[in-house]
């Protein structure tokens, strides 16, 4: 091993592995961070969404509105549908929370969001479900049915954003509450309820959107290639210093080993040794004949 550690070529390879290794745990131990931030930020989600459905009212105080500790948090309101305060939510997808995985799928439609007027305080702008813009009659979703109904929904922020000046009467892109309330003249909860159950169940309902998704992410399965990068790295460096104790720096290094000279000590002492005949050669270059030879060697 004297010689391999004077080798500087063997020194960088070195470094370079090692380099790579401490990067590769690295980045594994920050994927294993960022999964542990996903897991405290989907804490308050998992808690909100396994509590009891409550009156809105006990779940928000008056003039307060939704923010991340009561989203996703189950609400019951019992008033009537404002038909005429419906809108759609502009290219809003099927499954908003699709979660990891090569099989999770989303397609692109319209939300259909609905003012939920009950008998006292402000309404609850839900969004009802998802219709697909592909379909017959996209633009006229199924109005919702007359009557008292019970809604159970979840709390989500409102998405109030700047709506286009030539959009479409009727239609908003996000859940934006303060424009509907400034078209319908409602006064609104300062965020809205995807709907999670009506009663009682209409006759012609809209595809309900998927409940909260907690998911961890790819971070984990991240990880792990990263610290299995390293230790393929090191593998790697296990295995180069194994030939290279076996085979010398010369064959590891790339460059050929030069031939030993005949009686050299690296040369084979059989080689060295092995006496070369004694031939003699006529005049024009040709060989003696046989009976020149075999008396040269007698001799």
């Amino acid at each position: 091993m004297g010689t391999l550690v004077r080798q500087r070529r063997w020194w960088g390879f070195a470094v370079l592995v090692l380099a790579l290794a401490a990067l590769f745990v690295r980045l594994g131990f920050w994927q294993l961070h960022r999964l542990s931030e996903r897991r405290a930020r989907n804490a308050p989600i998992v808690a909100n969404a396994h509590t009891p459905p409550a009156p809105l009212s006990a779940v928000l105080p008056p003039a307060t509105g939704v923010s991340t500790l009561t989203q996703w948090r189950r609400v019951v309101v019992t008033g009537r549908w404002d038909a005429a305060g419906q809108v759609l939510v502009r290219n809003e997808p099927s499954n908003p929370n699709p979660g990891f995985g090569f099989f999770s799928s989303s397609s692109n439609g319209d939300w259909v969001a609905t003012p939920l007027v009950p008998a006292q305080g402000p309404a609850l702008l839900v969004v009802r479900g998802w219709v697909s813009t592909d379909s017959p009659g996209a633009l006229t979703p199924p109005a919702p049915q007359p009557g008292r109904v019970t809604v159970t929904a979840y709390l989500l922020p409102a998405q109030n954003t700047a709506q286009p000046a030539d959009l479409p009467a009727g239609q908003v892109n996000g859940v934006d509450t303060a424009a509907v309330a400034a078209s319908t003249g409602l006064v609104l909860v300062d965020g809205y309820g995807q709907l999670a159950a009506e009663a009682p169940a209409p006759p012609d309902p809209v595809q309900l959107l998927p409940g909260p998704v907690a998911s961890d992410g790819p971070h984990l399965i991240y990880a792990i290639q990263w610290f299995l990068l390293a230790l393929t790295a090191l593998a790697a460096f296990a295995a180069f210093s194994a030939r290279e104790a076996r085979g010398g720096p010369a064959e590891v290094l790339g460059r050929a080993r030069p031939a030993a000279r005949p009686g050299s000590a690296e040369a084979p002492a059989s080689a060295a040794a092995a006496p070369v005949p004694a031939v003699r050669v006529r005049r024009g270059g040709l060989p003696p004949p046989a009976a020149e030879r075999a008396d040269t060697a007698r001799r």
